[in-house]
């Protein structure tokens, strides 16, 4: 039998459980506009991007499906609901990338979608709990967390 928490550590607990919270909204809100700003761009047809895509051998209807999955991403990353599914498609998209880069041999534009991949799989692991909940899965008293 455990002893009873102190003050100091209730106090600590619930500090780190608002830091998380507010860390988790500021990379879920820049996430969301990064993938906004991206997907815009190619769906507006930028020079860059159609001068990119082109540069890749990818096909122009790429670039716009590209722009299309970008904006769905920033849709739901949003939304507490479809948070799970934005998240994991903006990093499976981000994978994409970093495959792209490195076909093409332009490993100097690498940092990119690792780092925003790296936090889109960051919101997934973090989201999942919340997704298994909803589909009636384990809780996350099962796994270990409370």
């Amino acid at each position: 039998i455990g002893r009873p928490a102190s003050a100091l550590e209730i106090r600590m607990n619930h500090d780190q459980s608002k830091v998380q919270r507010v860390s988790f909204a500021v990379i879920t809100g820049l996430l969301a506009l990064v993938f906004l700003a991206s997907g815009g761009a190619k769906l507006a047809g930028l020079e860059s991007q159609v001068t990119a895509f082109a540069r890749w051998g990818l096909p122009t209807w790429f670039l716009y499906a590209s722009g299309a999955l970008q904006l769905l991403a920033a849709g739901l990353l949003v939304q507490a609901r479809t948070r799970f599914f934005g998240a994991l498609l903006a990093a499976v998209t981000m994978v994409g990338a970093l495959f792209t880069h490195v076909a093409a041999g332009e490993f100097d534009r690498l940092a990119p979608p690792i780092i925003l991949g790296l936090l889109a799989a960051g919101l997934v692991w973090q989201q999942r709990f919340t997704y298994f909940r909803a589909m009636g899965g384990p809780s996350e008293a099962v796994h270990g967390r409370s």
